[in-house]
């Protein structure tokens, strides 16, 4: 240590020119420009990371689309009688009878869009 601080004292001038000529802010901005770089790095993943919480938080409070009718059935088959008349559904997951007035999705009958 001691020579380093030797060799300093006795070259001070040329400390002195380097420092004029800005070459230790030189290296000054270097190394802050690296810092900078790592930390925008850091910046961008966090400001990704608290976007897709947001995106998750939004899509669980947004409002669904309701339900066809005046209960949650879904998959439904048509109870006809003799006549070819509409008289009630049947949910085949629940077993459920509706009445015949009990409105459906047009992708829920049989043939219909999806």
């Amino acid at each position: 240590m001691v020579p380093v601080l030797n060799w300093l004292l006795n070259h001070w001038f040329l400390i002195f020119i380097l420092g004029a000529l800005g070459v230790f802010e030189g290296i000054r901005d270097f190394f802050i420009g690296i810092a900078e770089a790592v930390a925008g790095v850091f910046a961008v993943h966090h400001e990704r990371r608290i976007e897709l919480a947001e995106a998750q938080g939004r899509a669980a409070v947004e409002p669904r689309a309701p339900l066809p009718g005046r209960c949650v059935h879904r998959r439904v088959k048509q109870v006809r009688d003799m006549n070819d008349e509409l008289v009630g559904w049947l949910c085949v997951g629940c077993d459920a009878q509706l009445p015949a007035d009990w409105a459906i999705a047009a992708e829920d009958l049989p043939g219909g869009e999806r």
